[in-house]
């Protein structure tokens, strides 16, 4: 029996069982790829037992874009890195280059997809170092975001001003103003409810900050 466990573990550890091939599969576009490949192939040649699911991670998760990895692997050299990438929901409407919001509410650097809305914060409560940035927001930011997608069709902007007030604007429609993070869903309930029923060009701002009593105005600045 002891003959037989060193005879495994001496293959475990050999170079008959070391890692030949490592395959890496993404879910998602926005992560550096190449550079991830290029770093798994540093494992290329290492005992297949003495690599673990942690290292893997490691190198892969160097990359901001990545939310996640799954690592399998066998004795006989094949290896696959199963990634999972944030995906963005909103692009930084203020002048910060090319900045998105991710769906868990971070702010990477990264190209912009079509159709995704501006989000636009509070002067100086963005900062940015490494490739990463921080709003305290984020989160909440994003759940809202994919929250009105899905109730506003051609969403192009929300908007978080500096007295944290919440607004959106459509494509089509009018300026929608929330107010604070308060009651939200009841908000977003009382305005599409009105929306459904008023005409098209009724207004150009409705406010729902107090959802029983909504006001729709017009922005005398456009007549």
């Amino acid at each position: 029996m002891a003959a037989l466990l060193h005879l495994t573990v001496g293959l475990a550890v050999s170079p008959l069982t070391a890692i030949r091939h490592v395959r890496l599969e993404m879910d998602g576009a926005g992560a550096d790829a190449q550079g991830m490949a290029q770093r798994l192939d540093s494992l290329r040649g290492r005992p297949w037992l003495l690599v673990g699911a942690n290292l893997p991670r490691s190198l892969v998760a160097q990359d901001h874009w990545v939310r996640g990895v799954e690592w399998k692997s066998n004795p006989f050299g094949y290896a696959v890195a199963k990634v999972y990438i944030r995906r963005p929901v909103a692009v930084l409407g203020n002048e910060h280059g090319k900045t998105l919001l991710t769906e868990d509410g971070m702010w990477l650097p990264g190209s912009p997809t079509a159709g995704l809305p501006k989000v636009k914060v509070p002067q100086g409560s963005f900062s940015a170092s490494s490739g990463l940035a921080s709003l305290s927001d984020g989160p909440r930011l994003a759940r809202w975001v994919v929250r009105v997608t899905k109730s506003f069709e051609g969403l192009a902007e929300v908007e978080l001003s500096d007295t944290g007030v919440l607004s959106l604007q459509s494509k089509s429609g009018p300026r929608i103003v929330f107010g604070s993070w308060d009651r939200l869903e009841d908000k977003l309930r009382r305005a599409t409810g009105i929306l459904a029923e008023a005409k098209p060009g009724a207004a150009d701002v409705l406010n729902v900050t107090v959802p029983e009593s909504p006001v729709l105005t017009r922005d005398q600045s456009k007549r």
